[in-house]
């Protein structure tokens, strides 16, 4: 048995409005890449940024604080059940902004690997924490765009 409404037509016929935005479909629920992709920001911030040798610097004593205050903030609005422009454009430029950082990072950690002489101690790397959080960043980022 179908159901029906006053106008006598079937209810699956009459769209959503709450759920219809700009002749598509609003999706429901949390935006569960952004809430990962936070997650690998600020989990990032916490291992190696840069490695030489057995020796490892954790984001945590630079910069690092700002890509988990952002990670916070992108997992957060990643996690609200309302999709919003609001809430991708938040997420959008709270990752451009610790892609930032990250960048910044990395073009240092380029510049001291140009500086150090490989003989002495070794050469210096990127760490396994910086590339996770730009990649988090890059993904928060993407994921703002998706529906």
């Amino acid at each position: 048995m179908v159901f029906t409404n006053s106008r006598s037509e079937p209810d699956y016929l009459i769209p959503d409005v709450n759920k219809v935005r700009g002749g598509r479909e609003v999706k429901e629920g949390p935006n569960v890449w952004m809430a990962v992709s936070g997650a690998a920001m600020a989990v990032g911030a916490f291992l190696p940024w840069i490695t030489l040798g057995i020796i490892s610097v954790p984001g945590t004593s630079g910069d690092g604080v700002f890509l988990i205050v952002g990670g916070l903030i992108v997992g957060a609005l990643g996690l609200i059940k309302k999709r919003s422009t609001g809430i991708r454009v938040g997420a959008m430029v709270a990752s451009i902004l610790a892609g930032l950082v990250v960048l910044n990072t990395a073009v240092n950690v380029a510049n001291l690997i140009a500086e150090t002489d490989p003989t002495f101690l070794g050469s210096p790397s990127l760490g396994t924490g910086l590339i996770l959080s730009g990649a988090g960043c890059l993904s928060a980022l993407v994921s703002g765009f998706a529906d």
